[in-house]
């Protein structure tokens, strides 16, 4: 075996190994979810009403702006955490939680400014 494809096959396998990770991460925010939507949702049948916020009710306000509020609570939170109480307080809760979550995800990472993720996975606004 030549040089050149023994650095193909150590590509490969890091290649692998990352994407395992990725896959093990979103299948424990998956459930993650799950749980914290199950323990949600006991009893009730309808989202909190949190009313207006900055003139804007939660359900018309996008996902980052939403994500933003329930960060300005200063408690750190999960994207598992933030899906739930985002849905909770009335933002796109007749979407799918996994839709939810994949769309904070990107608005934090694109906004990657504004949020901080600790290495616990849990995320809070950058103070500057």
């Amino acid at each position: 075996m030549d040089a050149f494809a023994t650095l193909k096959l150590q590509a490969r396998e890091k290649r692998d190994k990352a994407i395992a990770a990725a896959q093990s991460e979103y299948v424990g925010t998956l459930c993650e979810i799950s749980r914290l939507s199950r323990r949600l949702h006991r009893g009730r049948s309808r989202p909190r009403n949190y009313g207006v916020r900055d003139g804007q009710s939660y359900d018309t306000m996008t996902v980052i702006r939403a994500a933003e509020l329930v960060l300005l609570e200063g408690t750190p939170l999960t994207i598992a955490e933030l899906t739930v109480e985002i849905q909770a307080r009335g933002c796109r809760t007749q979407d799918n939680p996994r839709t939810v979550a994949r769309a904070i995800r990107s608005s934090l990472a694109y906004h990657r400014g504004r949020f901080v993720k600790d290495k616990a996975g849990r995320w809070t606004l950058n103070q500057p």
